[in-house]
């Protein structure tokens, strides 16, 4: 029998109870463990992060924890994404064309070339099980950032992660960006904030500082909805949305499968002259 250094979920759950920092240098110490576990805590009901970039490929490392969490009444996921400096860079080197806007048509170039894979087609189904076009109805929520509040075009470079509950308030920051690279790739360095003071501070007239939360809150309040633009320009059409649509229409029941017109009208004879 093969043995790996893989341990169960439930283990896990006790690997975690206080701050540290997290290089992806063992799975203990990798992005993925650590948002798999705060997503499961049984307290946790709303998560939000900022990332300058995101790919299929790293939710797909944490889908599992992210469909469990929204199954749950009351839970909510907000997902802000900017536009890294660094990402940039090395994007512009294989440039789409001259009016090319980044993050929107790169990170639309990487859903419609990503390899059909089972992965990718599950995290395809679940934002669209949970990403509605209004953003009101959405369990996941998405937003663009690109202006600072006096409207000046902005990088955006902070990648930040929050995970919130009653009386339970854990924040991560550092390098890591919401990508398969960012959360076990690289070499990256995280710092998990582990204190709930911390991470819900909010600045008063004794002190400036701002904790995660407030800062999420001040980003995310000055970005654009994203949820109608990237379920109908960033992954209509690709290869692995007609898959996930495709299964869905193999899923789909006979009973509540919609009826061709020869079948509405033979329904309709029957409910006459039946």
């Amino acid at each position: 029998m093969e043995h790996t250094n893989e341990q169960p979920m439930d283990s896990q759950l006790h690997d975690i109870d206080n701050s540290l920092l997290l290089d992806n240098s063992s799975n203990a110490l990798n992005m993925v463990n650590a948002i798999n576990v705060l997503v499961s805590h049984p307290a946790c009901h709303t998560i939000k992060i900022a990332t300058g970039y995101w790919d299929i490929p790293g939710t797909a490392l944490v889908l599992n924890a992210l469909k469990e969490f929204l199954q749950k009444d009351g839970t909510q996921v907000q997902l802000l994404i900017g536009a890294d400096p660094v990402v940039r860079v090395n994007q512009l080197k294989s440039p789409l064309h001259k009016d090319a806007k980044f993050p929107q048509d790169y990170i639309k170039r990487d859903v419609q070339q990503l390899e059909v894979k089972d992965e990718y087609v599950e995290v395809v189904r679940f934002i669209k099980e949970y990403c509605k076009a209004e953003e009101a109805e959405s369990k996941l929520q998405i937003r663009l950032y690109q202006r600072d509040n006096d409207g000046n075009v902005q990088f955006f470079h902070a990648k930040c992660y929050i995970f919130l509950g009653e009386n339970f308030a854990k924040g991560i920051i550092g390098s890591s960006n919401f990508t398969q690279k960012g959360l076990k790739g690289n070499s990256e360095l995280n710092y998990l904030e582990w204190d709930n003071g911390k991470v819900s501070l909010k600045p008063n007239e004794y002190s400036h500082s701002k904790g995660h939360v407030f800062w999420f809150d001040e980003k995310w309040n000055l970005s654009e909805t994203w949820n109608k633009y990237f379920l109908e320009e960033i992954l209509r059409g690709s290869a692995v949305e007609q898959k996930a649509k495709e299964e869905n229409k193999l899923e789909v029941e006979p009973e509540d499968a919609p009826l061709t017109p020869y079948e509405l009208y033979i329904k309709l004879l029957n409910y006459k002259f039946g």
